[in-house]
Parts: C-alpha cells; sequence; structure tokens
C-alpha cells in the first residue's frame, strides 16, 4: 500500500502530519505513537485513542483507513490518551 498523510492534533499542540501506509486505525495508532514520541512518552499504544474532528465517539481499532479518509490540518484527527482503563 502507498504512504499518504493523515493530520492530526494530540492536546492543545498545533496538527501535525503523520506519513501512513498501514491499513487500519490500530496501524494508524501506532504510527502516531511514532511520531509523537517525545510527547506520548510511556504510554501504549492501547491506550490511544482516535477521533474525528469535533466529534467524541472513540474510531474502532479495526476501522479501515485510507486516502479518503480525510483528517487534514484545518480538521485533524483528535488523539486522546486514557490510563489505566
Amino acid at each position: 500500500m502507498a504512504s499518504f498523510n493523515i493530520w492530526d492534533k494530540y492536546d492543545e499542540s498545533e496538527p501535525v502530519k503523520v506519513k501512513f501506509g498501514g491499513e487500519d486505525v490500530d496501524d494508524l495508532k501506532a504510527a502516531i505513537k511514532r511520531k509523537l514520541a517525545n510527547k506520548l512518552g510511556e504510554v501504549d499504544a492501547d491506550d490511544i485513542r482516535l477521533q474525528k474532528h469535533e466529534e467524541e465517539k472513540d474510531l474502532e481499532p479495526d476501522c479501515s483507513v485510507d486516502r479518503t479518509f480525510g483528517p487534514t490540518a484545518r480538521k485533524p484527527l483528535k488523539v486522546v490518551v486514557v490510563r489505566g482503563k
């Protein structure tokens, strides 16, 4: 699969572009963790939730991610960290 860019935003930081060549949300979480290694530190991928812009519902880990997925710099995916759940 050819790689493409996905924009995401963690906390109050600026959105960042993640080069992605995986298949699903679970793969995307791993890519985001690598890109934001300094900010996410010891956070495991299973404690990361992704939400579409202005939505509160977590994306399912097996949801397909392709070029039509849609996050942009103006409407990035929201990266949420939940610990101990």
